[in-house]
């Protein structure tokens, strides 16, 4: 009982790497950095589409700065949801989801570090298992590296 009582703070403290608040506002300020380049037509854009069930597609485009993705934007054919995944040094780190075709309403969002992740919907943060993501990127790249190469 002593002890469970002893490490209830620790529970409490514990971060995951990703949630650390320097992590998320050094992540949030390098995602506002790219977005303003790819506003300002900076990046070299690479488009495709994505088959997905039920003969529904999605776009997908890959952002570059001198043959390095900076950003994958995947939007769904009636625009109602998209996908914005943001790198840095060739490392996913910020993944952020849109709903209703808004891109000012983010439905949830995902910061990357190191082996760690965290969802942050709302304002509350819950760690997850990075893989998914990665895998999902993974598959993106797969498919688009001849586009990719050819750049």
């Amino acid at each position: 009982m002593k002890l469970s009582l002893l490490l209830l703070p620790f529970f409490f403290t514990s971060l995951t790497k990703a949630q650390e608040p320097i992590i998320t506002k050094r992540i949030d300020s390098i995602a506002r950095v790219i977005t303003q380049r790819a506003f300002s037509k900076e990046h070299q854009i690479i488009k495709g589409t994505l088959l997905l069930e039920g003969d529904k597609t999605s776009s997908i485009r890959f952002h570059l700065v001198e043959n390095i993705t900076e950003m994958i934007v995947v939007e769904s054919n009636l625009r109602e949801n998209a996908t914005l995944y943001y790198f840095k040094d060739r490392k996913l780190i910020y993944v952020v989801n849109f709903t209703n075709g808004n891109y000012n309403e983010i439905k949830n969002s995902f910061y990357l570090a190191d082996d760690t992740a965290c969802k942050k919907e709302g304002s509350v943060f819950t760690k997850v298992n990075p893989a998914f993501l990665l895998s999902q990127v993974s598959s993106y790249f797969d498919l688009f590296k001849e586009q990719l190469i050819a750049k």
